[in-house]
């Protein structure tokens, strides 16, 4: 997936991404590159869908972990896709503060 989407191969990158959510269903971090990757290839229903699920499996790490991606290189546009992210982040499109982050149980 990553030697892909550093070759620019969004869809080989989507693919393998695909591939691996299929093994590994409950992997948030998946769920996530493949809401990045399907956003970047332009299929933003399927990006929301990812993201849902990835929002679903670690609720306490979403928006940290998004913010961490959304500032690689091919991501960067969805900063100004407001549509986008007020569906992603309703209603106003700015996403939560991420949790504080502590030692508990499977931290």
């Amino acid at each position: 997936m990553y030697k892909a989407l550093s070759a620019r191969d969004l869809s080989k990158a989507c693919a393998a991404a695909q591939k691996a959510v299929v093994y590994s269903p409950k992997n948030s971090n998946l769920h996530m590159q493949l809401g990045f990757l399907k956003y970047a290839s332009g299929d933003k229903a399927l990006a929301l869908d990812e993201f849902s699920q990835a929002r679903a499996l670690r609720p306490d790490q979403f928006v940290t972990r998004w913010q961490e991606e959304l500032n690689s290189p091919p991501f960067k546009s969805m900063h100004d896709d407001n549509e986008f992210l007020r569906k992603l982040f309703p209603p106003d499109g700015l996403p939560a503060a991420p949790a504080a982050q502590g030692n508990g149980p499977g931290q």
